[in-house]
């Protein structure tokens, strides 16, 4: 699927269902429709590079490296659920949804630690 018509933004992350494709910039996560129209922008986080889709729906999991996890309906194309996993460090290691869904599970590192932890999370 092409973004016709569009200046093509530069995505740092960029993950697609069959209803929507969502592109992470950084300071904005764009959404677009099946046809590769804009539906929405969204800046609720800083560093926000990466999106992943719930398994069998519309929700989206954004992780922001600044420590913040955010959870979106594209359906209505609002913020459900904002998460500040820590302020004291990088969050850039990895994050997924158990494939029913029900669980979210995110790999987290303080800076202030060697150690690193899976923080899971209720999906539902």
């Amino acid at each position: 699927m092409g973004i016709r018509g569009q200046n093509v933004k530069k995505f740092w992350g960029f993950c697609r269902n069959e209803h929507y494709s969502v592109g992470c910039t950084g300071g904005t996560v764009y959404v677009y429709g099946s046809k590769g129209e804009e539906l929405a922008k969204f800046r609720h986080f800083p560093y926000a590079y990466t999106a992943i889709f719930k398994p069998n729906s519309n929700i989206i999991a954004v992780k922001s490296t600044e420590g913040f996890l955010g959870f979106y309906d594209l359906d209505s194309l609002s913020l459900i659920k904002k998460i500040t996993v820590t302020r004291l460090g990088a969050q850039d290691e990895g994050f997924a949804f158990t494939p029913d869904g029900r669980y979210f599970c995110n790999i987290e590192k303080p800076v202030n630690s060697c150690q690193t932890q899976l923080g899971i999370y209720d999906g539902t």
